[in-house]
């Protein structure tokens, strides 16, 4: 009885991940397969308790799952690059700049040192926005900030080169989707969708994400251009089936970006979670357009980290 309850108690953090990561879940498990990253790790420590009580048949089967559940799941990679960016590489910066960030200033530096083609931006203060005013001699062309315009749901673009048609669509709950055509080269249009849905922290606020989701999907593939782009971040973990049946036909690397740290308690933390997206589509072209996504830890003042994004025109 004693091996049988052993058993299971090791069993257990796999069958859990597994049905956590493979099957359409309610709210609350939903949120938990965010943080699947995590066992493999619970395994290794596991592995070092059964050794110290001498368990050791045990150990070995919680080592070798450990090393199963970290195929399986892994951790969300920090960055993903290859050596197919060549100098003619298109750059996104995306960036959850939170409300109460005080640090802003460290992110328009590094901003003017590395010059991305465009920033994506979520929770935009009307504090923040005047700060970046600073980057109007870069980013001579936005969308947000405006008057009539106000920030949608918090959003704010700003580009290096020609922004068309931007206007916005809000959803049945209220929550705003941009949309804009990019001049992201003298010779290409992109069709750039932007969204930054609720997190979802109770169920009607799940189903508000999700909608304002399905919502983002439709206009993708409705883009009237050859290249799409969709980004922000979306409060959906990559760890989800929901992720994984989004947008099949696009491009996506997605790398952790949350939480650097805790709100509630302003604990530090170590990025491992990635909600922070991007998806490009390219017709007639090969699906592999990404060839660069970092998350730039050494950004301060958020519980996000910046993510760039470089791809192939």
């Amino acid at each position: 009885m004693q091996r049988l309850l052993l058993f299971c108690i090791i069993l257990f953090p796999l069958l859990s991940g597994c049905y956590l990561y493979y099957f359409d879940l309610n709210w609350q498990l939903e949120n938990l397969a965010a943080f699947i990253v995590f066992i493999p790790a619970c395994y290794l420590i596991l592995t070092i308790v059964l050794i110290i009580i001498k368990q050791i048949s045990a150990a070995m089967m919680a080592a070798v799952l450990s090393v199963t559940s970290l195929v399986l799941f892994g951790t969300t990679p920090q960055f993903i690059t290859s050596d197919g960016c060549d100098e003619n590489y298109v750059s996104v910066m995306q960036y959850n700049t939170y409300y109460d960030n005080q640090q802003l200033g460290n992110f328009i530096d590094f901003v003017r040192e590395r010059r991305p083609d465009i920033l994506v931006l979520q929770e935009v203060s009307p504090q923040h926005g005047e700060q970046l005013k600073l980057l109007k001699d870069l980013y001579p062309y936005q969308y947000g900030g405006q008057r009539r315009v106000g920030y949608p749901s918090g959003q704010m673009i700003l580009s290096r080169a020609p922004l068309y048609g931007m206007n916005t669509t809000t959803s049945i709950s209220g929550h705003n989707i941009i949309q804009v055509v990019w001049r992201a080269s003298n010779e290409r249009d992109l069709f750039l969708i932007a969204a930054h849905p609720p997190s979802p922290r109770s169920e009607a606020l799940w189903r508000e994400r999700n909608e304002v989701i399905e919502d983002v999907v439709d206009m993708a593939q409705a883009s009237p251009l050859d290249v799409t782009i969709v980004v922000g971040d979306f409060n959906l973990a990559s760890t989800t089936e929901r992720f994984d049946q989004l947008l099949p036909s696009f491009d996506k690397q997605p790398v952790a970006s949350w939480p650097k740290f805790i709100k509630r308690w302003s604990i530090p933390f170590v990025p491992v979670v990635a909600i922070d997206h991007f998806w490009i589509r390219r017709v007639g072209g090969s699906q592999n357009t990404i060839c660069f996504r970092d998350s730039l830890k050494q950004i301060q003042g958020s519980d996000h980290v910046p993510v760039e994004t470089r791809f192939r025109l």
